[in-house]
């Protein structure tokens, strides 16, 4: 699978870096020689078959009805596509080994999008149902797909706060405002803003474990919106 094989690249580079700072780099904008060295070292492999007569491309969803909608601007769907694919976004982009379990077998293949949604071309009769039971978001009015956040604590040493639970949290509070600038907020543990969107968005960026500064403006966990 070609982001395993990327991801093994770049521990294969860092690994090369013992001896100096980059040793502790985590994003390949860190680490020396990563722009050319994990090309390189993916050069000529391949990892997905080609596609047979009649397959769509990752950005050819075959028609676009009221039930789906474009996530972060993109070119994936959230929902039912005239054509029949099916869009889910995983919260936060994280799936668990039993949603894994559940997408396998409403399926026979699905594609992984840069936007950290899958798309499952021909999805099983009443595939969403289940899919949105087993934690993942079908429906493109959901709150989720407005609300993305760095690794956050306790999977980042740089991070001041839990901000994947703070931001879960705000989910389940039918997420960020709307109306007054971007919908999108972007919830992170420190001033890297690791992860952002690539389109337009807010940023609530964590000054310790309960307090974010968005808009310029110091919050409390319980305020962000």
């Amino acid at each position: 699978m070609l982001l395993l094989d990327a991801a093994a690249a770049f521990l294969d580079l860092r690994a090369a870096h013992s001896a100096d700072p980059a040793a502790r780099a985590w994003r390949a904008a860190e680490l020396p020689g990563a722009a050319t060295g994990i090309p390189a070292r993916l050069s000529g492999r391949r990892t997905t078959p080609a596609p047979g007569p009649g397959a769509r491309s990752a950005g050819d969803t075959g028609g676009r009805s009221a039930r789906s909608r474009r996530a972060e601007g993109g070119n994936v769907l959230v929902g039912v596509s005239d054509g029949g694919a099916l869009g889910v976004a995983p919260l936060l982009g994280q799936l668990s080994a039993a949603q894994l379990d559940v997408l396998a077998g409403e399926a026979p293949g699905l594609l992984v999008t840069p936007w950290r949604t899958l798309v499952l071309p021909t999805p099983a009769a009443g595939a969403a149902d289940r899919l949105a039971g087993a934690g993942l978001v079908v429906d493109p009015g959901h709150p989720a797909l407005r609300v993305s956040a760095c690794a956050g604590s306790p999977g980042c040493a740089k991070s001041l706060a839990d901000v994947r639970a703070h931001a879960l949290d705000l989910i389940g509070r039918g997420g960020p405002r709307t109306g007054a600038g971007p919908d999108m907020l972007h919830v992170v543990g420190c001033a890297r803003r690791c992860g952002a969107p690539h389109t337009a968005h807010r940023d609530a960026v964590a000054t310790g474990p309960g307090t974010y500064v968005i808009d310029g403006h110091t919050i409390t966990t319980e305020e962000l919106r």
